[in-house]
């Protein structure tokens, strides 16, 4: 008996609907994310303020870092502003302030301040079974995962809180 249009035969798509398929795509997509996080979390993000963007200069190979202003004639170049991730040390955001100088050409730069945020942790429900399969499928008439329907909110975790250091200075070149 030919099927008219519009109207079901009751055979199912073949391999539409298998476990290991929205695994593979489950598992493919917390590869992309993980691997979006931790390029992310690889450097400390420093903002650059030229100051007078006509002038330029060489880039310089080394950089000393000073705590106040020294007394030798110097010329502002930039203002450099790193912010760190919770928990690093501010000697990882002062070698990026100085590569960044090197960058613009500054035999120097001095710290003007070290700002502390702290930000507290944070408690997140990761939901079990993932969100998706909520609905009632269609082409297989299941209501719910075949482990059954779970319980809406998973194990608790606790985001870690901390101290974020953000390290304000001003690239500067001597007047020699």
């Amino acid at each position: 008996m030919a099927a008219r249009a519009g109207v079901a035969t009751g055979r199912k798509k073949p391999g539409f609907y298998l476990p290991a398929r929205g695994h593979r795509l489950m598992r493919t997509l917390l590869c992309l994310v993980l691997v979006t996080l931790l390029s992310g979390c690889a450097s400390v993000p420093t903002h650059v303020a030229v100051l007078d963007p006509s002038r330029r200069f060489e880039p310089t190979q080394n950089v000393v870092v000073l705590l106040r202003p020294p007394e030798r004639r110097h010329v502002e170049i930039a203002k450099l502003e790193s912010r760190g991730a919770i928990g690093e040390p501010e000697t990882a955001l002062i070698e990026d302030a100085r590569e960044k100088a090197k960058a613009l050409g500054a035999h120097a730069i001095v710290t003007l301040e070290t700002l502390t945020q702290y930000h507290p942790p944070i408690t997140v429900w990761d939901p079990w079974p993932p969100p998706y399969p909520w609905y009632r499928d269609r082409w297989t008439g299941m209501r719910f995962w075949p482990y059954g329907p779970g319980f809406p909110f998973g194990e608790e975790r606790v985001l870690p809180g901390g101290n974020v250091l953000t390290l304000r200075a001003v690239a500067i070149r001597f007047e020699d």
